[in-house]
């Protein structure tokens, strides 16, 4: 039960002892032993078990028995039928049954065929006590009465859980609560609607923190709710405008198709536009009835319309028809005052888009954003007061060609994203916000290095880049450093917006007043790539940053940074900058030689050649210059997924490079400092292997039996019948050096920490596989070891700009790899046998680093005459 709580609880309430009192509502219950009235205990707060137990020994505010209160959780029970070993269990669950495992045989695959809670919810429960936010101590208060108290207390909680650290993990537990009293109440049909109501806002604000799709899913189907629980015509309107801004904050952040998908909602988009229109009309309808009541309400539905034309798979025709409305919610008064800055802001960015905009309406979207930074004093404009500088600066560039006067708006943008994101220590905040500001800090990068700051340029791209992955390899000393900062930006965002726009001398100095330039001072980037080329002087290396920005309205630009030593203390950072075909780039990304087949050989060829002439040869001078013979490579997205260390061999063309991959430069000197001194040599290594269990790998024997030669006692092997997660899971928690795996593998692009190494051939079968979620949430590997996947798609990671990294790779490396050795797609087992058993031949008899080895190995491979596809599958991640 504790892992689907991973990351959804506030800290405090993983402790076990709290855990265990937690009811399948997420909160905490006590019991009278007298008349066994329940009493909810108030969670938003840095509660411990003592605190819980001390307000458990309150009298019972319904009896007023002064024999304390007994904790009473309320377990969600599911019996459900295991699809692979057929046995049928009651099973204590809180969110998601498929990832509660069969707790005879482990599998995922249950079928789930009654519910209940255990003992039941009561309609009605009171609290024990009154918390120090609510003002006025009214005397005993019971929940599941009325709708519209409830709602209007989980709302005050909800105002206080934002004066707290990740304030979002308690409105977790507030819209599970919202979602319980919706079902167990006495609450009459306005009291359901106002219930319903809140749950979906508080979802809808979940979803704006964390970027979480699951929960802005689950806030659009309560506007649906809510639509149909109107008591009117004007509820209903409002209901549907509630339903359309719901479907925006959706469609701003993934793509359509993913979205209707996934919603099981066939043209999302349009439906919302109706459904917005619709209460347009209604309103309009009903206007002269209340004109101050309802012209603001009216207004913010004509800016819905208006986002929903821009976004998702709309044409420049909607486009242009969303201006109107833009223009109409402008000329309410209420909106001037409150919502001007987004409604602005919405227009000047829907001009932006547009094919062929006229100098008028440029000039109108450079008014709009100046309007929006220049006015003050809203939270909510505070916030994204970023973005607006950001396509501000992007306007300057695209059609001021002022590349000063960018620069200078850009690095305002740069400095007030970074504020927001450096406020952030919980990881799926932190990958959510990376991937909004990677825009802001990669074009500021492509600017920096267009004026030849590189080392600036480098810093900036590095502010994003592997910032999650980070929270995991971050040595102690830096961490503590991120964690002060962390906690003086959460103090500072308590300000509110007129007070961080004042200029009292005597306030204390704000922490976001740093500008970037004593950001980079105070972290410059030249310590840590100087620790990790020295680490990976063997050879002479560089390393090669790439990033990709759209810098004006031409085709996208490709910035190089290449640096590497020039002497025992001194390194160089040079640059290149060179335009791509968005179209070739676009059908790069779309890796159409992944999946096997009789054209994956031609399809892999003509991707390599496509890849060399666009990002390698021209960087060809550059390379030699360098004198480089390992070049370590940070791409963005799906470009690190390209065999680039094979690219010249299959083209015939560019340069030849050995390549290993790393998320960012930090990272990789975080790994350089934990890790042993002398661990690229692996001769006396001590090697775990773990096998397959079945015939559809016919070389796993092969495979296995190469490795017991070539290692001798120095190798445990797990053999594949006794292959399960349980029992890999506890091999790999012992201190190895290189772990081997032969197995199949799968990479899954929309939960990729559903990814995982399968045992059996039966890939439903969780009971002999293991995931990148098992591997992140139980796991730490002891020995720091070189991780080898004999497996499909091992290697394969997030498609995210920032460099999560998120999948099996990501996940090994975030509980221990100093390096993974894998598959970048579906691989034939005879070659890979063949190339396993000459790469670990090479790690046994010679001192060279791993990669070189696994160089050599895939040399040999191709020389033998194998095929592209085999021979350039696998990649070397990590530090050697």
């Amino acid at each position: 039960m504790r892992s689907i709580y991973q990351s959804w609880l506030p800290p405090q309430l993983m402790a076990p002892e709290l855990f265990e009192m937690l009811s399948a509502d997420g909160q905490i219950y006590g019991v009278c032993t007298d008349c066994g009235w329940e009493h909810r205990v108030q969670l938003v707060g840095n509660y411990t078990a003592g605190a819980v137990h001390e307000t458990l020994r309150r009298r019972c505010e319904q009896c007023g028995g002064e024999q304390g209160l007994v904790v009473a959780p309320h377990r969600l029970r599911v019996r459900a039928e295991c699809r692979d070993c057929s046995s049928s269990s009651w099973l204590e669950i809180e969110h998601d049954l498929t990832r509660v495992p069969c707790p005879v045989c482990s599998s995922m695959r249950l079928t789930p065929r009654e519910e209940s809670v255990d003992p039941p919810f009561p309609a009605e429960f009171g609290e024990a006590g009154t918390p120090v936010y609510i003002l006025r101590d009214e005397g005993p208060y019971v929940w599941g009465r009325s709708g519209d108290t409830d709602a209007h207390r989980l709302m005050t909680e909800a105002q206080a859980a934002d004066l707290l650290p990740d304030p979002h993990r308690y409105r977790f537990l507030l819209i599970k609560l919202a979602l319980r009293l919706k079902l167990t109440n006495h609450y009459d049909d306005e009291g359901r609607y106002v219930i319903t109501q809140l749950a979906a806002n508080l979802s809808q604000d979940y979803l704006r923190a964390t970027g979480e799709l699951e929960i802005g899913l689950l806030g659009l189907k309560l506007f649906g709710e809510l639509i149909s629980l109107a008591p009117d015509d004007l509820n209903r309107a409002i209901a549907q405008h509630s339903y359309a801004m719901g479907a925006y904050s959706l469609l701003a952040r993934w793509p359509e198709a993913y979205l209707e998908r996934l919603a099981d909602r066939p043209g999302l988009r349009e439906g919302a536009i109706e459904l917005a229109l619709d209460a347009e009309q209604v309103l309009a309808d009903y206007l002269p009835q209340a004109p101050d009541q309802l012209g603001g309400h009216l207004a913010r539905v004509r800016f819905v319309i208006g986002d929903l034309l821009r976004v998702g798979d709309s044409d420049d025709e909607q486009r242009r028809s969303a201006l109107p409305y833009f223009d109409a919610a402008l000329s309410d008064p209420w909106v001037a005052q409150h919502l001007a800055y987004g409604v602005a802001e919405s227009r000047a960015h829907t001009i932006m888009t547009l094919t062929d905009p006229s100098d008028e309406q440029i000039q109108q979207a450079a008014d709009d954003l100046h309007a929006v930074l220049s006015t003050g004093g809203s939270d909510a404009a505070y916030r994204t007061r970023w973005r607006s500088s950001f396509y501000l600066a992007q306007l300057i560039l695209w059609y001021g060609q002022d590349r000063v006067a960018a620069l200078n708006q850009l690095q305002e943008a740069a400095a007030l994203a970074r504020q927001q994101f450096s406020a952030f220590s919980d990881e799926r905040q932190l990958v959510y916000q990376a991937e909004r500001f990677v825009q802001v800090f990669e074009l500021l990068a492509t600017l920096y290095t267009d004026f030849g700051w590189n080392d600036e340029a480098l810093s900036a791209v590095e502010l994003a880049r592997g910032s999650a992955i980070r929270l995991y390899s971050m040595p102690a000393a830096d961490r503590a450093a991120q964690l002060d900062e962390i906690e003086a930006r959460r103090l500072e965002d308590l300000w509110p917006a007129a007070l961080k726009d004042s200029e009292f001398p005597s306030l204390l100095e704000r922490v976001s007043h740093r500008d970037l330039e004593a950001d980079f001072e105070q972290n410059p980037i030249g310590p840590p790539m100087k620790a990790l080329l020295g680490a990976h002087a063997d050879v002479p290396t560089a390393f090669l940053s790439l990033f990709i920005s759209r810098f004006d309205l031409g085709e996208p630009v490709v910035s190089a940074l290449l640096c590497y030593l020039s002497g025992p203390d001194e390194w160089e950072n040079k640059r290149h900058m060179w335009r791509v075909p968005a179209a070739n780039l676009a059908k790069l990304n779309e890796q159409r030689y992944f999946d096997p087949g009789p054209f994956r050989e031609r399809l892999l060829r003509s991707a390599g050649t496509s890849a060399a002439r666009l990002l390698l040869e021209p960087l060809a001078e550059l390379l030699e210059e360098s004198g480089a013979e390992r070049v370590i490579l940070s791409l963005p997205g799906r470009l690190a997924r390209l065999p680039v260390e094979a690219l010249a061999s299959i083209s015939g063309t560019g340069p030849s490079l050995g390549c290993t991959y790393l998320p960012s430069v930090r990272f990789g000197a975080d790994l350089v400092q934990v890790a042993s001194p002398g661990a690229r040599d692996l001769r006396s290594a001590r090697v775990l292997a773990l096998g397959y269990d079945g015939d559809d790998i016919p070389a796993q024997n092969a495979e296995l039996a190469s490795l017991q030669e070539i290692w001798g006692d120095q190798l445990t092997v797990v053999p594949g019948p006794e292959c399960s997660k349980e029992s890999v899971l506890r091999a790999l928690a012992e201190p190895f050096d290189i772990v081997h795996a032969v197995c199949h593998g799968t990479f899954v692009e929309t939960s990729p920490l559903d990814s995982a190494l399968h045992f059996t051939a039966d890939r439903y079968n969780s009971a002999r596989s293991v995931s990148a979620r098992d591997l992140l949430l139980t796991t730490r590997l002891a020995g720091r070891p070189l991780v080898i996947l004999s497996a499909c798609s091992s290697v394969v990671t997030a498609d995210h700009r920032t460099n999560s990294f998120d999948g099996l790779a990501g996940s090994l490396f975030r509980c221990g790899a100093r390096a993974i050795v894998g598959s970048r797609w579906p691989v034939d087992d005879r070659a890979a046998a063949v190339l396993m058993a000459t790469f670990h031949r090479s790690l046994r008899t010679t001192a060279q680093s791993p990669d070189v080895s696994l160089r050599a190995a895939c040399r040999q491979l191709r020389e033998d005459g194998h095929r592209a596809e085999d021979w350039a599958a696998f990649g070397y991640y990590g530090v050697i």
